[in-house]
């Protein structure tokens, strides 16, 4: 039973979590900018996903890690 908890709690807090922010980000949030700015799409969605997680020292690596997936 605690195995199924342990689960749980890692679908719960790690896979979820990711899933959704990539179907936001790259489903919804790129795919609108893209009929807009359709060269400046990736950049301007990476640079979003990296402001959203307000962390000043990361941002450069988030930045780098939401253009380069």
């Amino acid at each position: 039973m605690k195995k199924w908890i342990a689960i749980g709690t890692v679908l719960g807090l790690a896979v979820i979590p990711a899933v959704l922010e990539e179907l936001f980000f790259r489903g919804f949030v790129q795919n609108a900018v893209s009929k807009y700015f359709p060269r400046a799409a990736a950049a301007g969605t990476a640079l979003f996903f990296a402001a959203l997680h307000f962390d000043i020292a990361a941002l450069p690596g988030l930045f780098l890690m939401g253009y380069l997936l």
